[in-house]
């Protein structure tokens, strides 16, 4: 009968469901269930993945630093070339004028 597919949870004519409503019911639960729980495995993934992609931008920045930092040590050691070989040049100039002084006494 029509009456055995419905269960009646109260007194009141308005609680009764279908065995198909408690069964939807159920079914509803339990994929609700599975969303939450698939929701926190993505929501954990995603703080994970924030988490990497902040020490990337870390990373990223260190690596800009130290390639100015080397930037500057390559114009430093270029300067200091410079400077190396100008004195250099005024070393030997020097020497020059002292071996030609020498020659006059």
């Amino acid at each position: 009968s029509p009456e055995s597919n419905l269960v009646k949870l109260s007194d009141d004519p308005q609680l009764v469901l279908s065995v198909n409503e408690i069964e939807n019911f159920a079914e509803t639960n339990e994929k609700l269930a599975q969303l939450e729980s698939i929701n926190q495995i993505l929501t954990d993934e995603k703080e994970l993945l924030q988490e990497e992609l902040k020490q990337l931008h870390e990373m990223k920045e260190s690596e800009t630093q130290a390639k100015t930092y080397i930037d500057e040590l390559e114009r430093t050691i270029e300067t200091f070339k410079f400077q190396i070989a100008d004195l250099q040049s005024k070393t030997n100039q020097w020497n020059e004028k002292e071996t030609f002084y020498k020659q006059q006494i």
